[in-house]
């Protein structure tokens, strides 16, 4: 006879087991949908950009199976690159500064390309900071919005043996998509603000600032909604009944936010 925990039941609480069945029944694709659609949402709630960069970094560290991750900024200031945003790194990264070009962000930066490095240390371009802190394996994604060069995503692995896969670098490059948007109208916000005692400019900010919401938001969502259907029509492969369910659920939610966009910006 089974115990109650292997039937799902704990102490003052009982799960059903379809619950737990479900959970591991879902693919990979349908898991991917999900976080991106809950990134998606947080971006639409308009929260605090620490928590939605930092929110968008876990997601692409779940999604990709990493050890964990960092935002780089560039700063158009100083002309330097900083370490602002982390999950399951050390908080002395955000101490961080280095020039422009220096370390794979700055390559990143300086190219607009992705930069997949299985040895990080045998690369010219490590720092210090990121090999004191474990990191063996690297997956870097450029930041960007409208030809503006915004930063990098960083993506580490402690442990030997692990490589990164162009499915990896897929999912951190829409991952990286969704927090440009972010770090692109938190800017245009700031510029509202200051731009508060002169009407006309703030105007055409606040324009500028409605125009990529709805444009990169629908982007995002499009394509978790489209990619969500290819796999319900099996092009990915054969899909049971519960992750047709968890499949339809991903669609509908998306189908919602999608409506609920348009009623937010008309």
């Amino acid at each position: 006879m089974p115990y109650l925990g292997e039937m799902g039941v704990s102490k003052g609480k009982i799960t059903p087991v379809t619950d737990h069945l479900s959970l591991i029944a879902k693919p990979p694709e349908t898991i991917a949908l999900e976080r991106l659609a809950l990134l998606a949402n947080k971006i639409s709630a308009g929260l605090d950009l620490s928590i939605v960069l930092t929110s968008g970094i876990e997601q692409a560290v779940e999604l990709t199976g990493a050890d964990g991750g960092t935002i780089a900024l560039l700063d158009e200031e100083t002309n330097e690159i900083f370490y602002p945003y982390h999950y399951k790194m050390p908080d002395s990264l955000a101490s961080v500064r280095v020039p422009r070009r220096k370390g794979v962000a700055g390559i990143v930066i300086m190219t607009g390309e992705p930069v997949l490095l299985n040895d990080y240390s045998a690369e010219p371009a490590h720092l210090a900071p990121f090999t004191d802190a474990g990191v063996q394996a690297m997956l870097a994604v450029p930041l960007s919005f409208g030809g503006r060069r915004l930063g990098a995503l960083g993506l580490f692995s402690k442990g030997p043996g692990r490589k990164f896969t162009q499915r990896d670098e897929k999912m951190a490059l829409t991952t990286a998509g969704m927090a440009s948007v972010t770090i692109e109208n938190a800017r245009l916000r700031r510029q509202l603000r200051s731009l508060g005692s002169r009407p006309g400019e703030a105007d055409r900010s606040r324009k500028e600032l409605i125009a990529n919401m709805n444009h990169e938001l629908r982007t995002e969502l499009n394509s978790i909604i489209g990619f969500s259907k290819l796999v319900l029509d099996g092009l990915e492969g054969p899909v049971n009944e519960g992750q047709r369910r968890a499949l339809e659920i991903v669609c509908s939610s998306g189908n919602n936010l999608l409506h609920f966009i348009d009623r937010l910006f008309s």
